[in-house]
Parts: C-alpha cells; sequence; structure tokens
C-alpha cells in the first residue's frame, strides 16, 4: 500500500493512496491526514488564517471569505487591505459579519490617522480581545525615530519638533526659503538671520522675543533700548540688530537690570548677541559702527555749570576710554568717559574763551590734542588721562598758538587722516591744506 509516513503539512505525498490501494486502508490515509493537521495547527481551537473580498468603508473594514468564518479564535490570523485610509485612531474590522473588532499597532497602541493605508496589504493576528497589526507600520516607525506622539500626517508635508513632541507641519506653501526653528515649545519658520522686524522706537523701550531687527530713531538724547531678561534666553542667541543709521539722537543699549552697555550713535548699527545667560544681566557682545561707549553720559547730567552735556568732537583712545567735551557759558570743558568702570571723570576747563573744539585727534592711549579758535587765532592743547579704571583723570596741557588759520576747519581738509606727528614730549607738527597753500604748525 502507498502509506507514507508524515508529522506535518510538508511530509504529505500528494499521489497517495494510489489506485492499486484497497479501500479498506482508506481510513489509515485519513488518520494520517488529521495526525499531519493537528501537528502542523498544534494549540489551535478554531479559525487560523482567513482572507477574502474586502469591503466596509475608512475606519470600519470587513472581510468576506468565501467560506463563512464560523468565529473567531485566539490567535487567528487575517489577511485584509483597507478599501479607504483611516482617519480615526479607532478602525475596527468585521470577519463574515461576527462582529467588528478593534484594529491596534504592533505594541498594542491605537493607530494614528493614516495608519492604514488604502491599497496596502495587512496581517491582523486575534489575540483575544482584538486584532493586533502583525507588523509596525511607517508611521510607528517614524514615531520610534522622531518622537513619542506622532500625530496624523494626512495632506501635511514635513515633520518637526518642539523639543519634546513630533508632530507634522501643515502645508508649507509661502515658506520658501524659510528654516525651519522652535522657541522650545512650538516650532515655526523664519527666514535665515534675523526675521522679525521691530516697529521703529523712538523713546526707552524694553525689547521682547529674539532675532529682531530693531529700527530707531530717538525723539530726544538719552533715551535707550533695553535687551531682555538674559537668563530666559539662550546663549549664543539671540541676536539683534539696533539701526541708528536714519536716526538723529543716540540710543543707549541696556541689559536687563538697566546698565548701560554701549550706545550707538546717530547713523551707526550695533549688532548685538548673547555670550552668557546665567544672569538676568547677561554678557553681551555688541559689533558694528558708529558705536559710542562714551555715551555712558546718558546715564550722567552735569551741573548747571555746563550749557550742553556733550559737544560734537570727541577722541576715542581705546574701546572703553574716549574724551569728550561739555560747553560752559564762555568756551567748554573736557571729561573722560570711562566705560568698563561705567563713570564720568570730574569737567576740566580748556578755555573760557566762547568757542567750541573744531577737532580732536588721539596722539596715543594716553592723549589727544584738541584745536580751537579765540579771536581769530588757532590755538591746541594736548590732554592727558593718567589713572586706572574707575579712577582715571584728566590733565589739560598749555594751550600753544597754532596760526592765524584753524587746523582741521572747513578751509582744511579735517575729513581725511589728520596729519601729526609728535617731535617730542611737548613738541607736535600738524599740517593740512586749504585748497591753495599748505599749512605747516
Amino acid at each position: 500500500m502507498a502509506l507514507e509516513t508524515a508529522n506535518y503539512v510538508g511530509g504529505l505525498v500528494a499521489t497517495n493512496p494510489t489506485a492499486a490501494d484497497p479501500k479498506s486502508q482508506g481510513d489509515d490515509h485519513l488518520r494520517l491526514i488529521k495526525a499531519v493537521l493537528l501537528n502542523s495547527f498544534s494549540g489551535f481551537s478554531g479559525g487560523v488564517v482567513c482572507t477574502g473580498t474586502d469591503g466596509g468603508a475608512a475606519d470600519a473594514y470587513t472581510v468576506t471569505p468565501s467560506s463563512a468564518l464560523p468565529g473567531y479564535a485566539s490567535r487567528l490570523s487575517v489577511v485584509f487591505s483597507p478599501i479607504a485610509t483611516n482617519a480615526t485612531p479607532t478602525p475596527t474590522l468585521n470577519v463574515s459579519g461576527i462582529g467588528a473588532i478593534n484594529i491596534k499597532r504592533i505594541d498594542g497602541s491605537a493607530p494614528v490617522a493614516g495608519d492604514l493605508v488604502a491599497g496596502s496589504i495587512y496581517i491582523a493576528i486575534h489575540n483575544g480581545s482584538e486584532f493586533r497589526l502583525l507588523a509596525p507600520t511607517k508611521q510607528y516607525i517614524d514615531q520610534l525615530a522622531f518622537g513619542t506622539a506622532l500625530p496624523a500626517q494626512s495632506g501635511k508635508k514635513l515633520l518637526v519638533t518642539n523639543g519634546a513632541v513630533a508632530s507634522w507641519a501643515a502645508d508649507q506653501t509661502g515658506n520658501t526659503g524659510k528654516f525651519l526653528t522652535t522657541d522650545g515649545s512650538n516650532p515655526s519658520w523664519s527666514y535665515a538671520g534675523i526675521s522679525t522686524i521691530n516697529s521703529t522706537i523712538t523713546t526707552n523701550t524694553t525689547l521682547t522675543g529674539t532675532y529682531l531687527y530693531v529700527p530707531v530713531q530717538m525723539a530726544s538724547m538719552g533715551q535707550s533700548v533695553t535687551l531682555p531678561s538674559a537668563n530666559t534666553l539662550s546663549a549664543g542667541g539671540p541676536q539683534y540688530v539696533i539701526d541708528n543709521t536714519k536716526g538723529g539722537y543716540p540710543c543707549g543699549i541696556r541689559d536687563n537690570t538697566g546698565t548701560l552697555i554701549m550706545a550707538v550713535a546717530a547713523g551707526g548699527e550695533a549688532f548685538v548677541s548673547l555670550k552668557d545667560n546665567s544672569t538676568a544681566a547677561g554678557a553681551w557682545s555688541v559689533t558694528g559702527s558708529n558705536l559710542e561707549p562714551g555715551l555712558i553720559t546718558i546715564d550722567n547730567t552735569f551741573s548747571s555749570t555746563y550749557a550742553s552735556t556733550v559737544l560734537a568732537p570727541f577722541v576715542a583712545l581705546d574701546s572703553n576710554t574716549s574724551i569728550h567735551f561739555a560747553a560752559l557759558a564762555t568756551g567748554f570743558a573736557a571729561f573722560v568717559v570711562d566705560n568698563a568702570g561705567k563713570v564720568l571723570t570730574t569737567p576740566v576747563t580748556v578755555t573760557t574763551v566762547a568757542s567750541p573744539p573744531y577737532a580732536a585727534f588721539k596722539i596715543s592711549q594716553t592723549q589727544a590734542i584738541v584745536f580751537y579758535e579765540a579771536g581769530g587765532t588757532a590755538y591746541g592743547v594736548v590732554l592727558t588721562v593718567s589713572g586706572a579704571s574707575p579712577s582715571l583723570s584728566l590733565a589739560v596741557g598749555t594751550a600753544t598758538n597754532a596760526g592765524a588759520e584753524l587746523p582741521f576747519s572747513q578751509e582744511g581738509t579735517s575729513s581725511g587722516a589728520p596729519k601729526i606727528v609728535q617731535l617730542s614730549s611737548s613738541l607736535y607738527l600738524s599740517s593740512w591744506t586749504n585748497g591753495t597753500n599748505t599749512k605747516v604748525i
């Protein structure tokens, strides 16, 4: 008799029994087939796998096998293809009309909208209470890679994060050329560099936000912009552009405690970035054009002895020390602005004649020369700074007759570099031209 020996389906011989086998041995074949099926599907008390015609609608899928499934059994596998992509986290599957059962992801979590894609083929295994997808979906893999609560992506364009949770950004029409940024809570789109433009500031104002372009046109002297509290910001940013190119007055820049850290003269521009955020004041870097640390005078008002706080000429000896001039009732005085110590020296009278300083030039790290006119005669005088911050002092030398013409006045070439040379500790040579002749003093 042609009766094979087999324990599993793969051991069965399709050509057995042969035509010559007696009918009386048919029960041997039946017993063999039963044993093989029980071994191959060991432990199953119901259906093992089924598929059929896909139907239903989005979030309520059906499968209709050619032979109706009599009932659900634990570990039953169903092969199906959604006829529409799911739109909710509660899709169900109903086989042979037995009843709708919830479909869950491989880890038992609820699907997100778009997890079950129309036309794709899935295998779901019944675990006794729900259908569990046999393999992870694409969005499930994205979630493992980018976050812990990935919402739907249907109709959306780009995965973003707010620092804690991943999400899908909306259609990006209108964001061409922008970069994705976050404020620590919400993602947003910004142009590279500084994209937020502040309204023009004309008086004392505290800035808010980060990465701002700030045009300033102060309406009077002594006005400032105050930076946000540094310990609410990130070191390395933010960045501010303080644009005073169209302003007629200087603009101070203060930290959040009110300390003046720099000033931008009219026509200048400052670029400000945060270096240290350990305190509210922070440590800021300020670069740019027409920066005038000497405008610490904004915070210092001279007595009524001085008709005007600051006259136009000034000399910067270094990045923190400069010499400025204040008008007297007749004549003018000089004083030192110590930006490192945030103090001014006591003004020292240069001359009591009714003449403002016409020009002043740096001679060395501690000296400058100032020219003025009195009674039709030009004079030059050397100013010397001594001491260390914050206890600097200023000494005014003896005025020297510089001739009948004023050096570096409107008649000369004051727009060019000064032509001054120091011959000795008390002797200087200066030359200029009035357009016709070269003058030397």
